[in-house]
């Protein structure tokens, strides 16, 4: 009564002379393919809500270096003890009565004493930086006074 019709799955090709089953084989695929999208969709979704939550933490697990660098630190300079006192304009070496001017962006804090300064700051601890000239590779230690 009816001619043979071809339907095209993915897996294999039906060959079939019932109209019925071809509309219910088309059906059954549209809703299949549906479900699929509708699984890839909500996978990119929680891939970038994954990314965004990795991005988020590593901007707030990002130290304040403006806030970290203050206070007095112990620290040797030619091999002797010096406690410096740094405010949020200034290095102070306590006792000398003198204050050195700096800027600080990012972990780069430089400073005018004998010739620019620039150094990077690494945080070891709460209490420990090093500080490396960025011209000598030279390392300062330094340990948070308590």
């Amino acid at each position: 009564m009816f001619a043979k019709q071809i339907v095209y799955h993915p897996s294999q090709v039906l060959v079939t002379s019932r109209p019925e089953l071809i509309l219910k084989l088309t059906i059954a695929a549209t809703i299949l393919k549906g479900k699929t999208m509708n699984h890839v969709t909500r996978a990119y979704k929680l891939f970038a809500i994954a990314c965004l939550s990795v991005l988020l933490f590593a901007c707030a697990s990002t130290p304040n270096y403006s806030e970290y660098v203050l206070g007095q630190w112990d620290t040797e300079v030619s091999g002797f003890p010096v406690t410096l006192e740094i405010s949020d304009t200034e290095i102070s070496v306590i006792g000398f009565g003198q204050s050195i001017p700096y800027t600080l962006e990012g972990n780069t804090i430089s400073f005018e004493f004998q010739g620019m300064q620039v150094s990077t700051i690494e945080i070891v601890s709460d209490n420990e930086m090093v500080h490396t000239n960025t011209t000598t590779q030279a390392e300062q230690v330094m340990k948070r006074k308590l």
